[in-house]
């Protein structure tokens, strides 16, 4: 268990939350216990890479760009 401080401390020092949620599916909406994001980084005609976390893993993938994945800003402190 997490207090305020403690959260607001882990934000400064760089820490990304990515929460888990629903998607879209050319018209469907879909959920499951994997949170997909997509990358800024087109693959080729239609399709993007996203990335799925799951408890325990990441995986990279090249999907079809209709799917409704989110979009998580980070900043860059580079």
């Amino acid at each position: 268990m997490y207090t305020v401080s403690m959260w607001a401390e882990m934000e400064a020092a760089g820490a990304v939350f990515l929460p888990f949620s629903f998607y879209r599916e050319g018209t469907e909406f879909r959920g499951n216990s994997l949170a997909n994001y997509w990358s800024s980084t087109p693959s080729q005609d239609g399709k993007a890479y996203s990335m799925t976390f799951a408890i325990r893993y990441l995986s990279i993938l090249n999907n079809d760009r209709y799917m409704g994945y989110l979009v998580r800003l980070v900043r860059d402190n580079q």
